[in-house]
């Protein structure tokens, strides 16, 4: 996602030198109304990876910004973009610590993000303001190449390039402008983002407007404090649901798709999967089902029942790996949906992060 000043900074600022013959990492790549990598590709890279958490225009690879480094490694990039993110993440010191990460010594970051000043807009979430002074104490650890405001809206462009050897500079202290607070904080809390949402959700209500997604503003939240507080954990129903794929057994390698079925009485707001018992990442819901509702006519959301979630399992060691999916309701009730063992064989030749399912083991 890029304004026009955004791709003209980047088409001023970005060398032959810088590209030619490099790795490049686009983080947030998935073209909305605008992107570099034409540009960038016309300077000859001899890789160009583009990573976002949807599928789109512009986008190789589903992998969050928070795990960048389990992905891909550490020093892997020539060269590492980023345009209109990093006001969008709640982790913001995890993720830019990541783009440090990946680069490797004398490689260059070109990033873009909003200042204070520029309005709420929740793709699905903004959380962060950026000025110069912060990005300059954020990159006091490189060496800045160019550094200005967004001369069209508030905003902040820098480029800056990773010394052979330096320091990492320790973020924890640093305070940003949070939208969600509506001050300079160093972290978010809990009751920051409960008192947000629900005045977003009582406004929108107020002005007869509905909110884009009830669930993010409203559902997930209230449903995290009924399981904090145990709200009448006898009156919420578990869910209960079904993997669909993949079947136990199945081999895999790279980035594995799963899919499948989850009903209660209450909304189904989030799916969490869990590769050997450890959490691995958040699923997408609300997958049509119509094979579910004609199963269980009683319950109201068959129809909207489905899930679905990639999981990356490069690197893991070969041989059987759980994969546990839970669910939880809207009124704070959790409960795995499934399990199911993958196998997990080296395939010569095979591209990590794009096989997926490769068969099933014999019986």
């Amino acid at each position: 996602m890029c304004n026009t000043a955004c791709l003209e900074f980047g088409q001023e600022q970005l060398t032959k030198g810088d590209v030619c013959g490099k790795t490049v990492l686009e983080i947030g790549a998935r073209n909305v109304n605008g992107s570099l990598r034409s540009f960038v590709e016309g300077l000859s890279p001899s890789q160009y990876i583009g990573v976002d958490v949807e599928a789109g225009p512009g986008v190789d690879e589903i992998c969050r910004a928070e795990e960048l480094p389990a992905r891909f490694g550490d020093a892997t990039f020539d060269l590492v973009i980023s345009t209109e993110l990093v006001e969008h993440v709640r982790d913001w010191r995890r993720v830019i610590t990541n783009f440090k990460s990946v680069l490797r010594p004398n490689g260059v970051l070109l990033l873009t993000t909003r200042s204070h000043g520029f309005p709420y807009h929740g793709y699905p979430h903004d959380y962060w303001r950026y000025e110069l002074a912060d990005i300059r104490e954020i990159f006091s650890d490189f060496l800045i190449e160019a550094l200005m405001p967004d001369p069209s809206e508030p905003g902040v462009f820098v480029k800056a390039r990773k010394p052979t050897a330096s320091t990492a500079r320790d973020l924890s202290g640093i305070r940003l402008h949070s939208m969600i607070a509506g001050r300079r904080v160093r972290v978010l809390k809990y009751s920051d983002l409960f008192a947000f949402r629900y005045a977003n959700w009582r406004e929108a209500w107020r002005t007869g407007k509905r909110p884009e997604s009830l669930r993010r503003l409203w559902l997930v939240p209230l449903a995290r404090l009924r399981q904090a507080v145990r709200w009448q954990p006898h009156k919420a129903l578990l869910p209960f649901g079904c993997i669909d794929t993949p079947k136990p057994g199945d081999q895999a390698i790279g980035e594995v798709r799963l899919a499948g079925w989850a009903l209660c009485d209450d909304p189904i707001v989030e799916i969490s999967v869990y590769l050997d018992r450890q959490f691995a990442v958040l699923g997408s819901l609300y997958g049509s089902r119509p094979d579910v509702r004609d199963a269980f006519p009683k319950y109201r959301f068959g129809e909207t029942s489905g899930w679905s979630a990639s999981v990356d399992l490069t690197g893991l060691p070969g041989g059987e790996h759980e994969l546990t999916v839970l669910a939880l309701t809207s009124a704070g009730a959790s409960s795995s949906v499934g399990a199911v063992r993958v196998t997990i064989h080296s395939i010569s030749g095979a591209a990590p992060g794009r096989a997926g399912l490769v068969g099933r083991t014999s019986t």
